[in-house]
């Protein structure tokens, strides 16, 4: 899985709004979220997959990169 980076994550979300309006401000928390929501996702989908090939690893007896 490719990982996004911080512009593509802008891009995906709809970036930042600046005009000040109560829904500018709606957006910007919005996007807050998703990006945190997506970090969550890259650091839950990480310690699986590294416990998934660590358990298989030791149930197999072999080394899994």
């Amino acid at each position: 899985m490719q990982e996004l980076n911080q512009q593509e994550i802008a891009q995906v979300s709809g970036g930042y709004y600046g005009g000040g309006s109560i829904f500018d401000t709606l957006g910007n928390v919005v996007e807050l979220y998703g990006q945190t929501l997506y970090n969550v996702g890259e650091a839950l989908t990480t310690a699986v997959v590294g416990t998934g090939n660590t358990l298989l690893g030791l149930l197999t007896g072999h080394s899994v990169a």
